[in-house]
């Protein structure tokens, strides 16, 4: 996965855990939250395994 496929999958993920805890607050839906910190996690992850030399 490329940089610039990663910072967006973070950014997306981010985006999702916002729209999650709103959800969260309104209808008690937590399946959204635990999703985006997933993928915000496995996003972290690899782009730590992955550090651009510098």
């Amino acid at each position: 996965m490329s940089r610039s496929t990663q910072w967006l999958s973070l950014i997306a993920g981010i985006c999702l855990l916002l729209v999650g805890i709103s959800k969260l607050y309104t209808a008690g839906e937590w399946v959204l939250v635990v999703l985006a910190a997933l993928i915000i996690a496995f996003t972290l992850s690899s782009m730590s395994k992955n550090k651009p030399e510098s």
